[in-house]
């Protein structure tokens, strides 16, 4: 046998592992949360101003009647600038004017509505004041006669007073001056009648007063057909 002397056998060197490269996992993105709409409050509108009474007269108050909507349906106030003849009355907070008022002033009145954010459009009612009608004076009891007797009227404005008369028999009338006359007439037929006595101011106000009366028929009226009157 043959030997080598001396000779040691070595193990071939450690063979490296292999890298091994480890992805990472993917991120799982955060759940979105909805997002809540952000809702715009509109302002309220007003839709119409009325004056009570509708046409204010001399020494009246005056009211304002608001129509307003709002689209949230939230609680309105309303704010009021009151003017006369231009000048700003100190009635800002209230829907009535107590002020004096006198025929021929301007009254006005803006109103605006308000909600918990927001103003509406301004909205401006305007009217002239006008006098107060005429008074009559005379009643229906001082009327004994139709003939001569003067009706009595007068203006709380000073204005002149204008007479008519309608409704009346033939040969009834009234003069400028409120005097009643009657003549009578030959060819009245005669029957039963409502007289309107009317007193008219300048702003064309009146007071009327209203007086049935009946009238035979005058003499040279048509007579009758005594014939046509019998029941069939």
């Amino acid at each position: 046998m043959f030997g080598l002397a001396g000779c040691a056998t070595s193990e071939p060197p450690p063979v490296p592992a292999p890298a091994v490269e480890v992805a990472p996992a993917p991120l799982t993105p955060a759940p979105k949360v909805a997002e809540e709409p952000v809702v715009q409050n509109l302002p309220p509108e007003i839709t119409e101003l009325v004056f009570t009474p509708k046409s204010p007269k001399d020494g009246d108050s005056v009211h304002v009647d608001v129509t307003a909507t709002d689209p949230e349906d939230r609680g309105m106030t309303f704010h009021y600038v009151w003017k006369v003849n231009d000048v700003e009355s100190i009635e800002e907070h209230s829907a009535t004017i107590r002020t004096s008022l006198k025929k021929g002033d301007t009254l006005s009145v803006t109103v605006v509505a308000r909600d918990e954010e927001q103003d509406s459009e301004p909205m401006t009612l305007s009217a002239t004041v006008t006098g107060l009608p005429p008074i009559m004076e005379t009643t229906p009891n001082q009327l004994g006669r139709l003939d001569g007797v003067r009706m009595r009227a007068s203006d709380p404005d000073g204005g002149d007073i204008t007479w008519t008369l309608t409704g009346g028999p033939q040969g009834m009338a009234i003069d400028a001056s409120g005097v009643l006359h009657y003549k009578g007439s030959e060819t009245e037929p005669g029957g039963s009648y409502e007289v309107a006595i009317v007193a008219t101011d300048p702003d064309g106000d009146f007071a009327k007063m209203s007086v049935p009366i009946t009238i035979s028929p005058g003499s040279a009226a048509p007579k009758a057909d005594p014939a046509k009157a019998k029941a069939p």
